[in-house]
């Protein structure tokens, strides 16, 4: 009796153990992901040089440097990233800068945001409309363009540049 009472007790602290262990396995993984995603969200943003941009100025385009289809880019995604909030229920609506920062809207406002402040800084600039089927809603994003390449911008994703050439 003795001897199964040893036997169950080693049981009993190698399950917990092995518990601690996994445990510990587990945060390593969860910590490791964190951090290797902020490195490479961190090293993808110094690759642009941009500066903080006044969110309650309409004008912000011309705090993007126009100059540089991938600087312009990283710029106006960062400021739209700042300002974002969906608000499906603004759908159908006309909505001007202000209300946008203020209510909230959807891709098509963040598209038309993206498309206006392009073509102010002589980029071409259009909209992709998906609609998948009738009656289902759709989704909309900004394809900016120059010689250097273009830029695909949808409402507060990270910008995906490809450079020509």
């Amino acid at each position: 009796m003795k001897r199964n009472n040893t036997y169950n007790q080693r049981k009993k602290k190698d399950g917990l153990l092995i518990t601690f262990f996994l445990i510990f396995l587990i945060g390593i993984c969860i910590s490791t992901f964190f951090m290797v995603t902020l490195i490479l969200k961190n090293s993808n943003q110094k690759k642009y040089n941009f500066t903080v941009l006044d969110l309650n100025d309409s004008n912000f385009a011309e705090d993007c440097d126009g100059s540089d289809l991938f600087n312009f880019s990283y710029c106006m995604h960062s400021y739209v990233s700042e300002i974002f909030k969906y608000n499906i229920s603004n759908i159908d609506k006309k909505l001007d800068f202000n209300q946008l920062v203020k209510e909230g809207g959807v891709c098509s406002h963040y598209t038309g945001l993206y498309i206006d402040n392009a073509k102010k800084n002589n980029f071409t600039a259009n909209d992709v409309i998906i609609n998948p089927r009738k009656g289902d809603i759709g989704h909309e994003f900004a394809v900016i363009s120059n010689s250097q390449g273009y830029c695909l911008l949808d409402q507060d994703i990270e910008p995906f540049c490809v450079e020509l050439g």
